[in-house]
């Protein structure tokens, strides 16, 4: 193949022995056009000997072809270009697919073991084998989801309700029954900054394996 590239160099009437390729603007094109027949080469070349090292000798050739060369007996024809092209292509698809396959199956895998894990703890701590605090810490370590850690708390809400009574005592009743009424209604209104946390507590109750799910 060099010697083919030396060959091009000397049928170049076009361009005196030993010139260097034009740089600046004016070639701009001309250099595009030869980095772009360099990466089409260097595909076919991976596409027919299986190995993504290609020669360095294809830049000389890309440089030649795009000096205006045409084809040249040594390298394939367009037809053959193309083919060879084509083939490459597919190659790369059908990689990129199996990569996302076996992408997805390695996901798959990996979530089937992590709910296998979550489960396997959660009956261990509904059967009090382990804690609950310290299996969510082991789980977190490892990357896997927590178990859903139910909480009974305790809030402290000042509300303020306006009512018509005959005495303190009566307003306060008045008020209670207005406030259950609120409640049950869903019409209580209150001002959040003022919502008080006076204390939570781990429900006792089992961890509910379909929620796990």
């Amino acid at each position: 193949m060099t010697e083919t590239v030396q060959l091009l160099d000397d049928q170049n009437r076009a361009t005196p022995e030993g010139r260097e390729p034009e740089i600046g603007p004016a070639a701009t094109d001309p250099m595009l056009h030869a980095a772009v027949t360099e990466e089409m080469l260097a595909a076919a070349w991976q596409a027919t000997h299986g190995s993504e090292d290609a020669p360095p000798w294809l830049n000389r050739v890309a440089i030649l072809l795009a000096a205006g060369y045409g084809p040249m007996p040594a390298t394939p024809t367009d037809e053959m270009a193309h083919h060879l092209l084509t083939v490459a292509v597919a190659a790369a698809n059908a990689t990129a697919e199996a990569a996302v396959v076996e992408a997805n199956a390695r996901q798959l895998a990996h979530d089937e073991f992590s709910n296998d894990v979550r489960r396997r703890a959660a009956r261990a701590v509904n059967n009090r084998e382990i804690c609950l605090s310290g299996t969510n810490y082991a789980l977190e370590r490892l990357g896997i989801t927590t178990l859903p850690v139910e909480y009974s708390v305790e809030l402290l809400v000042p509300v303020t309700v306006r009512v018509r009574a005959t005495d303190e005592e009566n307003a306060y009743d008045r008020a209670a029954d207005e406030l259950r009424s609120m409640l049950h209604g869903g019409d209580l209104d209150f001002d959040e900054y003022d919502l008080r946390r006076e204390g939570a507590q781990v429900s006792d109750e089992d961890i509910d394996l379909d929620d796990l799910d």
